[in-house]
């Protein structure tokens, strides 16, 4: 639960341990503060209802990236666990200095890239909360995928357009679910026998 206080709060400590709270130092129309609210709410609602209804017709994981794009404001990539693109989105204008392609019509990292990667992630590949990282070329949030604890994959917020903010923790742990899901429905088509090189 959130609680919001404006102007002078009282003394809420029992609040500040048990939910969000939110305190907005300025005094400000409840109805103006009210319809802020509302409009982020309704922003991330109907980023989980176009994910679920996706879900629901089979999207791929493409589809999944391409609706979360405007959510996260930055490129997101998702690889397999052989490093191969499952799905990347958010990269238009960025084709050229975003080092992590061989070309645009392929489906692996470049060499560059994949040599870089291994350096900063295989390290971290058990980890299973997401991690804040400079991998390639920039600051990347990134969470491994798991599936009955076997490593099948990751999933990469690039911060080429705004910065990290706290709340892409949270919102990318949800995403993670359904590119989960959709690998699960795709296994046989994702988890294939080619070869990276």
């Amino acid at each position: 639960s959130v609680i919001i206080c404006t102007g002078e709060v009282p003394q809420m400590s029992y609040f500040y341990e048990r939910c969000c709270f939110i305190k907005v130092a300025d005094k400000m129309d409840v109805f103006d503060l009210f319809n802020r609210i509302q409009n982020i709410y309704n922003k991330y609602d109907l980023w989980s209802d176009k994910l679920n209804q996706s879900l629901n017709h089979g999207a791929s994981v493409e589809e999944l990236i391409k609706l979360s794009e405007d959510i996260f404001e930055n490129p997101i990539l998702v690889l397999d666990s052989h490093f191969r693109f499952i799905a990347r989105g958010g990269y238009e204008g960025f084709e050229d200095i975003a080092e992590v392609f061989e070309d645009s019509e392929s489906d692996n990292l470049s060499m560059e890239a994949l040599d870089k990667y291994l350096n900063e992630r295989e390290p971290l590949m058990h980890v299973r909360e997401p991690m804040l990282l400079n991998i390639l070329d920039t600051s990347t949030l990134s969470l491994n995928l798991f599936e009955n604890d076997e490593y099948t994959g990751s999933i990469s917020v690039e911060y080429r357009n705004r910065l990290h903010q706290e709340s892409d923790i949270p919102l990318l742990k949800y995403l993670s679910e359904s590119v989960l899901s959709t690998m699960r429905k795709n296994s046989a088509t994702i988890m294939n026998d080619r070869s990276i090189t």
